[in-house]
């Protein structure tokens, strides 16, 4: 299908929102995603097509894109996508997943880190607009004070005393502990790299399971990840 550009709007820091308007109506279920293509000169090595979040509710009535903008670091995907004009089109097909809320009497925690909070902006902004009071305990870890969309997710627990929101800042420690929170929002399992160099020598320990994991050293710190798979671990020093 082909989706047109209607505009962006900047949410929180370097986090940027692009709507799109469905060239035929189309449904989804909150936190679902979609496949996009858009075809640009010089691509990188990264291509022409991505997979994000459908982040816009369906009361909402568009496609939004939500994702961050690094101008010095960005993929030649993200420049097209800073460079698209009201009336563009992009190429998409979808919607997909099942990275959605089926039993709304249940009691849910929501793990979000940073851009990832995505899928729960889609699922509370529906829920909010259908009056419906989800059980949800969200904790939501983010590299600074810059928080995407915190004060929307904030207007919706005014209204729900049911939606407990918890926030962790990339400064915030757990006694002498810092927290590392790692999320995997696709429906494959996918390998990640992460530098923590900073932490040399320290040992992580997931917070749940309270499993040790391998000591931090110089290289890369690999991690193999399920489908919507998450990691909250402690950095403990040793």
């Amino acid at each position: 299908m082909k989706l047109k550009f209607t505009g962006y709007q900047p949410v929180k820091g370097n986090v940027v929102s692009f709507s799109f308007k469905p060239e035929t109506p189309l449904s989804w279920q909150p936190g679902q995603y979609m496949h996009y293509v858009l075809p640009h000169p010089d691509s990188d090595d990264r291509g022409t097509e991505r997979w994000f979040t459908n982040s816009a509710a369906p009361s909402e009535g568009k496609v939004m894109v939500s994702t961050r903008i690094d101008d010095a670091h960005g993929s030649s995907f993200k420049r097209a996508l800073v460079a698209l004009r009201p009336g563009d089109e992009v190429e998409a097909d979808g919607p997909e997943g099942d990275f959605t809320v089926e039993d709304e009497s249940q009691q849910y925690i929501f793990v979000a880190g940073g851009i990832g909070i995505t899928p729960f902006r889609s699922i509370l902004t529906e829920a909010h607009a259908q009056g419906k009071q989800l059980n949800v305990d969200l904790l939501y870890a983010n590299r600074d004070e810059d928080i995407p969309f915190k004060e929307q997710l904030e207007s919706y627990a005014a209204d729900n005393p049911n939606l407990i929101i918890e926030y962790f800042m990339g400064s915030n420690k757990l006694g002498a502990e810092t927290i590392l929170v790692v999320n995997n929002l696709s429906s494959s399992a996918q390998a990640v790299e992460l530098d923590l160099k900073a932490y040399k020598g320290n040992i992580l320990v997931e917070m749940f399971g309270r499993n040790v994991f391998p000591r931090i050293g110089d290289l890369p710190y690999l991690l193999t990840m399920g489908p919507y798979q998450f990691y909250w671990f402690k950095i403990r020093r040793i």
